[in-house]
């Protein structure tokens, strides 16, 4: 791609803000830095807002005159320490996500590797879906609360739920619009030239994209799974969560998995070539000398073939891919031999 058409998706990036890594705000980020002293105090303040819930929950349902069981109080305990934990790792993790998405929008503009599209995840900046959701939620949890405790309780908590809510659904929104700008970059031809000296071809910062987002929900996410994994219903679901987010990681990517595919048949051909070529004086004059002369040609061409049959087709390299194999490994077996000992009776 020639240098006009980089400097051009340069100029882009200029128009739609600045391009060094943290460019990129998702509204958890941008509601952080606005905060005087130090960030990770903030996330932990934040962070720790679900514990509330359940104290304040329980003592305006018992002034309103209903009751609130003890196990209902601990059941709702339990699950706002799953969120608190989920709000710790997402709040982190949600900037740590939109720098690396800036990083990967800004690699690819300098390599000229693809045309990258205007305003390239850009979305991750959006403030209306993320509160969209939100509040979505937060309707559908007055709802059920009123319909069981009366409509004080739900109503009064439901500032502190919008607070606790917010981050766990802006990482969703930010990992979902992620997936779907490496989906549009599949639709586009990438030029994926680099072989031999990057095996991944020059994405693996793509694939490292992707997989930090699911590393991150799938860490955040654990101790919930885990802990309702003991009902039928709830493993199901819970196994069905797991399969639909390893399923949506997998197709965000599939259209460059293809892009790979294809360039890996290329170099595999043209090594089997260069091989058969360096091979065939000696199958002309198989003799000592003629060997002697062919064999770093051939020595050459057989690594060069090894590599190239070697090549990964998803834009993944062999550290993220043993990373992702380990989080979803264990969350599945986690959720698995909890579902197994609540079976028995432990």
């Amino acid at each position: 791609m020639g240098s006009a058409s980089v400097d051009q998706q340069r100029e882009d990036l200029v128009d739609d803000g600045p391009t060094e890594p943290g460019s990129l705000a998702p509204i958890t980020e941008r509601i952080l830095r606005a905060l005087p002293g130090r960030r990770s105090l903030w996330i932990l303040v934040w962070a720790a807002l679900p514990l509330l819930t359940p104290l304040i929950f329980s003592v305006v349902v018992r002034l309103s005159g209903r009751t609130f069981p003890s196990e209902a109080f601990g059941e709702a305990w339990w699950t706002q320490m799953g969120l608190s934990w989920a709000s710790l790792i997402l709040l982190w993790g949600c900037g740590r996500l939109a720098d690396e998405a800036s990083s990967t929008r800004d690699e690819l503009v300098e390599t000229g590797r693809v045309q990258v599209p205007e305003r390239l995840f850009a979305a991750i900046s959006r403030a209306d879906g993320p509160l969209l959701l939100t509040l979505l939620v937060a309707a559908i949890s007055v709802v059920n609360n009123w319909i069981a405790y009366g409509p004080l309780a739900p109503l009064t908590t439901l500032p502190l739920f919008i607070a606790y809510m917010l981050p766990v659904l802006t990482f969703v929104w930010v990992y979902v619009a992620i997936l779907t700008d490496i989906n549009r970059l599949g639709e586009l031809p990438v030029v994926l030239d680099r072989f031999p000296q990057d095996r991944t071809m020059g994405l693996s910062h793509v694939g490292s994209l992707a997989s930090l987002g699911i590393g991150l929900l799938f860490i955040a996410a654990v101790p919930v799974l885990v802990a309702g994994s003991d009902e039928p219903g709830t493993l199901v679901i819970s196994l069905t969560l797991v399969v639909g987010v390893v399923a949506i990681y997998a197709l965000s990517m599939w259209r460059l998995h293809r892009q790979m595919a294809a360039a890996k048949q290329r170099y595999v051909a043209l090594a089997r070539q260069l091989y058969a070529d360096a091979y065939a004086p000696i199958r002309e004059r198989p003799d000592i000398d003629t060997l002697n002369a062919a064999s770093s040609p051939l020595s050459v061409a057989q690594s060069l073939d090894a590599r190239a049959a070697g090549l990964p087709t998803w834009p993944i390299d062999e550290g993220t891919a043993r990373f992702v194999a380990v989080i979803i490994t264990g969350v599945l077996t986690s959720i698995i031999v909890r579902a197994l000992f609540a079976a028995i009776g432990f």
